[in-house]
């Protein structure tokens, strides 16, 4: 969603959220691209090209985005492999209370599953939530998610969980 007023992100998600969620026109939104692969490719779960490669053909549309037509192509910080850096740049992001930074292995290929080739950078708050439920893992038998109560919203916590943990927490 644009942002006028500068809203934090996790507000700024909530709103984007609602306006996406509506059917028929919506308005008040940004496009961002940040990567872009063939369909065929997308739906094979795998690019062929590597991100430098994809980076290139992104950059050879951003001439035709504008703010008339909404469509960005979001701007390479830096290529870099310096760790300072970087968490330099991720710490200047929550600073203007943005989540984090994503790091793009310049060789990777682009899949439609967690890989490492695609990271996020960001701080990690600590905090003690009010468990609220447990969803069973899609296939059965362990944890899925945790739902806990933040803010007045119920949120799904189901990341960093080893199978192990799964399992026992179920149990």
């Amino acid at each position: 969603a644009k942002n006028p007023d500068n809203l934090p992100s996790d507000k700024l998600f909530t709103i984007t959220q609602s306006i996406t969620r509506k059917k028929g026109e919506k308005t008040g939104l940004d496009y961002w691209i940040y990567d872009m692969i063939p369909l065929s490719q997308f739906l094979s779960g795998m690019s062929s090209d590597n991100y430098t490669q994809r980076r290139h053909e992104l950059e050879k549309l951003r001439s035709t985005f504008n703010e008339t037509n909404h469509v960005y192509a979001l701007p390479v910080l830096e290529w870099t492999k310096d760790m300072e850096v970087i968490q330099g740049y991720a710490d200047r992001m929550a600073e203007y209370d943005k989540e984090g930074i994503m790091l793009n292995s310049s060789n990777g290929l682009y899949v439609t599953t967690r890989s490492n080739n695609l990271l996020k950078v960001k701080q990690f708050f600590t905090m003690d939530l009010l468990c609220t439920g447990v969803i069973e893992e899609i296939r059965g038998g362990t944890l899925g998610a945790i739902e806990v109560d933040y803010k007045g919203n119920t949120v799904k916590v189901g990341s960093g969980f080893s199978h192990y943990e799964r399992a026992y927490l179920w149990e």
